[in-house]
């Protein structure tokens, strides 16, 4: 009898069991869209794209642009410590922007960031002008917001200010990538600067561009007086030619991402072949844009959004490859085959769009219609589109990724591909520079001017 009713209540326990796990799944599962739909209606979105183009010597360029967008309310300041870097951290619901990026923006108080890895060498002679030029290693740049200090009559109070924001904004980003950033807060080794003219901030030339994108605007920076005095209080730069650049710095760039590495574009960044190209250069860029000041407060360049009550913070990750294109065989000949495209980022399943994401673009360059094939599962090719990156092209293909899953592959074949795109020119002049030598005493700088101009 004790044996039979101990039976029954454990096949009740069980049933109870596997019912609150079917309950929690389907719950979960049909969250999904609205979380989705919910974030497009309150300004959050995101949207990934992929831009494709044969370079020369049968090489592959491919650049991955995800961008994020979030609205959140301005930090204000600690009334315990107003002469620091501290700020009171008011609760936020992350929905589809990373925390720790919006975290590190609201705790240091950053208008704008910048920050690279890059290995390799872009060939300007052979490839072109760079989609996003970056120096090899590390490079971090970062315009701080001078709120607190607009009562301070002193720059240098306001120097001593970003300085420590500064420091902390290094050891943040270090132990976020897995790197080793946090040399560039060294005063002693000479690592970090403040440029007067090198730079100008993207936000300051919102109004001289009609695009909001990060890769739009970068190629359109005019230095003017302005830029100086704010970029002396304000702007801290950084670089580390020596810092390589490995898959410990990837994985957490790749979980940033909404669907991470699991569905859409993100599906292709395989560490063990992003790593083994030519060419590798992995950017993460923030801005942060004021949407809703105080009454009779109309004023939202940088440093003078003091009474700005909330923010639009954007995020945009790049990842820019430079690969050889793979052959079917072992012969360095192009191949005459069909090839898949996601064979070459080590993957052999078809590629889905992200369901967190607006839009999901594949984009071919200067690609002859005869050498590539698209799924019909995938959307119809749209003619409407403009690239996110500023770059000359005669022909563009691209589509939108389909959301279920199929068995149908993206092909081209590489014998069909151009040498050289009639779009793709080197640039008419081009400058080289690189350290010689050894040491303090023996080390020297080496320059070299190519002016293919008139």
């Amino acid at each position: 009898k004790h044996f039979i009713i101990s039976f029954l209540v454990k096949g009740i326990m069980r049933a109870l069991l596997s019912f609150s796990i079917l309950l929690l799944w389907t719950r979960c599962t049909l969250c999904l869209p609205i979380t989705t739909t919910s974030s497009f209606l309150h300004g959050d979105f995101f949207d990934e794209e992929l831009i494709v183009r044969a370079l020369s010597k049968n090489k592959l360029l491919s650049h991955f642009h995800f961008t994020n967008e979030w609205d959140a309310p301005a930090p204000t300041l600690s009334s315990s410590s107003s002469s620091s870097s501290s700020f009171s951290q008011q609760p936020h619901h992350y929905a589809l922007f990373p925390k720790p990026i919006g975290h590190i923006m609201q705790q240091f108080d950053i208008d704008e960031m910048h920050l690279t890895f890059t290995q390799g060498r872009w060939r300007h002679e052979s490839w072109g002008e760079p989609i996003l030029p970056a120096p090899v290693g590390v490079e971090l740049y970062a315009w701080f917001s001078n709120d607190q200090n607009k009562n301070n009559s002193s720059k240098a109070s306001a120097s001593v200010v970003v300085d420590k924001r500064w420091v902390g904004l290094t050891h943040a980003l270090s132990g976020l990538f897995c790197g080793s950033v946090q040399i560039l807060s060294n005063a002693q080794k000479s690592s970090s600067s403040r440029p007067s003219c090198s730079f100008s901030s993207t936000l300051q030339k919102d109004q001289s561009s009609s695009s909001s994108s990060f890769t739009h605007r970068h190629h359109h920076h005019l230095y003017d007086d302005l830029t100086s005095e704010y970029n002396n209080t304000m702007l801290r730069h950084g670089i580390l030619p020596r810092e390589g650049a490995c898959t410990e710095n990837m994985t957490p760039w790749t979980k940033l991402l909404p669907c991470r590495g699991e569905a859409g574009l993100g599906a292709l960044l395989n560490p063990l072949v992003m790593y083994d190209v030519y060419y590798h250069s992995m950017g993460t860029h923030v801005t942060r844009e004021c949407i809703a000041a105080a009454a009779g407060d109309s004023s939202r360049d940088h440093g003078h959004h003091a009474r700005c009550h909330r923010y639009k913070y954007r995020l945009e990750q790049t990842l820019t490859l430079v690969m050889d294109i793979k052959s079917s065989s072992s012969s360095t000949t192009p191949s005459s085959s069909p090839l898949h495209f996601v064979s070459h980022y080590g993957r052999t399943k078809p590629l889905i769009k992200c369901p967190l994401a607006r839009h999901s673009h594949v984009t071919f360059l200067d690609f002859p219609s005869s050498s590539l094939s698209i799924p019909s599962s995938s959307s119809s090719a749209i003619n409407d589109i403009t690239p996110s990156i500023a770059l000359p092209y005669t022909t563009l293909t691209a589509f939108e990724l389909p959301l279920a899953s199929s068995s149908e592959h993206i092909t081209f074949t590489p014998a069909h591909l151009p040498e050289r795109s009639p779009s793709q020119q080197p640039p008419s002049l081009l400058v080289h520079r690189h350290l010689t030598g050894y040491g303090e005493e023996r080390g020297g700088i080496s320059a070299r001017i190519i002016n293919r101009g008139n």
